[in-house]
């Protein structure tokens, strides 16, 4: 019986670090994050932040969006580190930026020029968000 438990433990350790690196945790804590991404033309469109993702943000390609992302006062001063998936290159303003004294960053993204989903994951702290890009086909 001792042996039998002992593989099972084994058996999850090793599907839990098997994971993929960019994993989000399920059923993780949310902290209510907003993002407001404003687009070239003006417009722009809200989005809060649920189990640790957005809602997917419709774009056009080769355009210049802005974000800013509204945290909770608390994560004041957590610096955030941005990662570009699924071969994205456009973060325009560096790869790391420090939530100010009102939990407020921002971050400038060049949407890529080829159709398909791009996502940016935003980690501040001990926390990860992932914020997809739907680049729309011309």
């Amino acid at each position: 019986m001792k042996s039998s438990c002992a593989i099972f433990v084994l058996a999850i350790l090793a599907s839990i670090s098997s994971l993929p690196q960019h994993s989000l945790a399920q059923g993780g804590i949310d902290p209510g994050v907003t993002a407001m991404v404003a687009f070239e033309n003006a417009d722009a469109v809200r989005v809060r932040s649920n189990a640790n993702r957005f809602a997917v943000v419709t774009v056009s390609p080769g355009q210049t969006i802005s974000v800013t992302l509204q945290f909770p006062i608390g994560f004041a001063g957590t610096p955030i580190a941005f990662e570009e998936l699924d071969g994205s290159s456009g973060l325009q303003n560096g790869y790391s930026v420090t939530i100010n004294d009102h939990g407020i960053a921002s971050f400038r993204f060049l949407t890529p020029s080829e159709s398909g989903l791009y996502r940016v994951f935003i980690t501040a702290g001990a926390t990860t968000l992932a914020l997809p890009f739907s680049v729309a086909a011309q």
